[in-house]
């Protein structure tokens, strides 16, 4: 015997029982009572009933688990959407370009976006998210200043290596989004692409989706 009188689901499970007993007593008499009446009666009000009050017992049996997850989605989306910092690094015009798509979606926090000048001057690591833009030609690797911005980012951020090991050490992690001509990141920079948490980009009309997907999974890790 199975004991449900501690389950949280014991109310729905008592009365699914009750309904499949009662199911399957009114299909008995449908079936072996030649009545019209009664015919018409388990087809016009009691079938239906019962497939109504089954519903209803499923919806609540899915109901409790349901929204306990949309609530843990609602709050890490609000999390990663007002809490975040993000720094935005690399050219001036896409720079420029890309804070004010962030502001005109009107989806995050403006005073925790930094829209920053200087390669060297910010402590990267205090921030969510590293937006790093970087030019040149589609097809053709980085240059060697776009390449030297690139692996100095990733030396403060992380590398894939030290990334990989900041995740098994439950440690937080820093979010990069690289902007970039279309595969341009050859050589050494095409490790890039297994660092955790990042995404390379080509189309900066992208970026939001990118933006929005980051922050909203990166471990809440950071006070």
């Amino acid at each position: 015997m199975i004991d449900i009188s501690k389950s949280p689901h014991r109310v729905a499970i008592t009365s699914a029982c009750d309904i499949i007993t009662v199911s399957l007593f009114i299909s008995v008499f449908y079936f072996l009572i030649p009545v019209p009446w009664w015919k018409e009666l388990c087809t016009e009000l009691l079938f239906p009933t019962i497939a109504a009050i089954a519903g209803g017992l499923a919806v609540i049996w899915a109901g409790e688990a349901s929204v306990k997850t949309l609530l843990r989605l609602r709050e890490r989306i609000n999390r990663g959407l007002k809490d975040r910092k993000i720094v935005i690094i690399g050219n001036k015009d896409e720079r420029e370009n890309i804070e004010t798509q962030l502001k005109y979606s009107n989806l995050f926090a403006m005073e925790n976006i930094t829209n920053a000048d200087s390669y060297t001057d910010n402590d990267y690591e205090k921030y969510d998210l590293v937006i790093l833009a970087l030019t040149g030609k589609d097809f053709d690797p980085l240059d060697k200043d776009q390449s030297e911005i690139l692996q100095s980012t990733l030396q403060i951020v992380g590398t894939p290596s030290t990334t990989k090991q900041l995740i098994e050490q439950d440690k937080p992690v820093v979010g990069l989004i690289i902007l970039c001509p279309v595969n341009s990141l050859k050589g050494e920079n095409a490790t890039t692409f297994r660092r955790p948490f990042t995404a390379v980009v080509n189309q900066p009309g992208r970026m939001i989706t990118d933006i929005f997907s980051l922050l909203t999974t990166l471990p809440i890790t950071k006070g």
